[in-house]
């Protein structure tokens, strides 16, 4: 045994590329990796969305307020100019996507709230509509599931 580990360390000794590949080689794909994955402020990033409610129904202000209360999420429901604050549109929200200003914006559509409170999960009416940037794929799929849990938590009431 310590006569192969003599003739490895010599081997190591006079060949630079072995080590090269030894040393150096993990030390660049750890920093590559370390770049390329570590850019998310150690995963306590909040995914910003935008929430367009065209219902205004009792289901969707609470449907947005649930979303609002989400600690990883920062939740963008109005526009204001002058100081003057207006719901979002289907348009604005769409636009924040494609700008790149929110990787998902969520449309509540109308008649959301009283399809939901008539119907539950059953169907009925237009469904929830998710807009989200394809250079993302965590952020859609983490607020479809934020958005369950706030639909189920938010309006037990009307699951009754």
């Amino acid at each position: 045994m310590r006569t192969l580990i003599r003739v490895g360390l010599t081997n190591l000794r006079r060949d630079r590329v072995v080590q090269a590949m030894t040393f150096a080689l993990p030390i660049i794909f750890f920093s590559i990796f370390a770049t390329v994955f570590g850019g998310r402020d150690n995963g306590t990033a909040r995914v910003k969305i935008a929430v367009v409610d065209e219902d205004h129904s009792d289901f969707s202000r609470r449907l947005t307020a649930g979303l609002a209360r989400e600690a990883s999420l920062d939740v963008q429901s109005t526009s204001g100019d002058a100081g003057i604050a207006t719901p979002l549109t289907r348009e604005q929200g769409e636009a924040m996507v494609k700008g790149g200003d929110r990787p998902v914006a969520v449309v509540i559509p109308s008649g959301a709230g009283k399809s939901f409170s008539t119907s539950g999960f059953a169907g009925g009416g237009d469904p929830i509509l998710l807009l989200a940037d394809v250079s993302d794929p965590v952020a859609p799929q983490m607020v479809y599931g934020l958005l369950q849990k706030v639909t189920m938590t938010s309006s037990p009431d009307l699951l009754m």
